[in-house]
């Protein structure tokens, strides 16, 4: 009787060719067969007393694989018939961030396929073809198996940890006079962190900075004794360990619309994990004693053409068109967008990853006893 002792490897897809170990098969096919789950395979290449290499038959599901030959059949080895992810890129990141999958027969298009992060299912894709995907990590994800299935089956399980990310995205940023910002990064590892820095400017050039984060240490960065003054900038964070970025900034605002006016305050963010093809703001006015800028972050080495879309609190809508070139920061002043006295949400949308980030500075006037200054700030 035959036996079979291992297949390698133990799951792949249609097509594809395994190897079948074990002993007895006889030194020829002849009538001999192997089937995938009660399917015939039809294409063997080698055929030999102690291995077979055949190629999965198309229709095979995941089950056992018999060889049956005139002295009769063999003992029923499981085998996955599916997707098989080889690797995740990064290994570990929170909801939110992007993860480049890497395997074989993801197929060319994603159709109703989907990937899983310990069971619970992504909705974003950023890119999908039969040897990768590229894919959000959904918010309720916690560490565990990254599956792909497909309409062959599931693949086999990666394991994710769900934590720190490995990048951060900063829009905004400016070492203007009576601006001072900072970068803040704390490496909760029990291994140092390399971590590289990118400035990007408003005219396209770029700045790099290495520095590395002892474990269980918070590094801080005054950006003005790397880049020098006067330079309105964007920033990107890559480690070799996960980390958090943080961006402090403080300020004694001078605004454009008051002159003789000082706002006095700071405001605080964390990066964005990753680069998007959306944003929105919810918030947002060009009301006296408020100005609201819009501070866009091109990445990549394409031209970003973006549109904002404003709609305002009267339901009506006005759009703006921007050009944002590689590797640059541009920031866009809202009021003399859309005109002053108006409150506004904006969506922001563009053919290539941005990062888009929304500061705002007030002299707010809280009832007829209070004056209060300030900004705030988000991602």
């Amino acid at each position: 009787m035959p036996k079979i002792t291992s297949i390698d490897p133990p799951a792949t897809g249609p097509g594809e060719i395994v190897t079948i170990n074990g002993f007895t098969f006889g030194n020829t096919q002849g009538t001999s067969t192997v089937t995938f789950g009660g399917v015939q395979a039809n294409s063997v290449t080698s055929w030999s007393a102690n291995v077979i290499q055949v190629r999965v038959p198309v229709g095979a599901k995941s089950g056992n694989v018999i060889v049956t030959t005139p002295d009769g059949a063999s003992n029923a080895f499981p085998f996955g018939v599916g997707p098989v992810v080889l690797s995740l890129d990064p290994t570990s990141g929170p909801p939110g961030a992007l993860v480049t999958i890497t395997g074989k027969d993801f197929k060319d298009t994603r159709g109703d396929a989907t990937v899983k992060f310990n069971g619970v299912v992504a909705t974003e894709y950023q890119a999908w073809s039969d040897t990768s995907i590229i894919v959000k990590i959904p918010l309720g994800a916690t560490s565990g198996d990254v599956v792909v299935t497909t309409a062959d089956g599931a693949s086999n399980g990666k394991q994710f940890k769900v934590g720190p990310a490995h990048s951060y995205y900063f829009a905004e940023g400016t070492t203007r006079p009576n601006f001072q910002e900072w970068l803040s990064l704390m490496n909760p590892n029990a291994d140092k962190a390399n971590v590289h820095i990118t400035y990007m400017m408003a005219d396209g050039t770029t700045q790099g900075q290495d520095i590395s984060v002892p474990q269980l240490t918070r590094a801080t960065i005054y950006v003005p004794d790397v880049i020098g003054l006067n330079k309105d900038v964007s920033t990107r964070v890559d480690s070799d360990q996960p980390i958090v970025a943080e961006r402090p900034m403080y300020f004694n605002y001078l605004p454009a619309y008051a002159p003789g006016q000082q706002w006095n305050g700071g405001h605080d963010v964390i990066g964005a994990l990753a680069p998007g093809a959306e944003w929105y703001f919810a918030e947002g006015t060009t009301r006296s004693g408020f100005e609201e800028w819009i501070c866009l972050q091109n990445p990549t080495t394409a031209t970003a053409h973006v549109q904002i879309l404003y709609m305002l609190g009267t339901g009506q809508t006005m759009t703006q068109g921007i050009d944002v070139g590689p590797t640059t920061r541009k920031t866009i002043d809202v009021r003399a967008a859309i005109g002053a006295n108006v409150d506004c949400s904006a969506k922001v949308t563009s053919d290539v990853g941005i990062i888009a980030e929304r500061p705002m500075y007030f002299n707010y006037m809280g009832d007829a006893n209070d004056n209060w200054t300030g900004g705030h700030d988000v991602v």
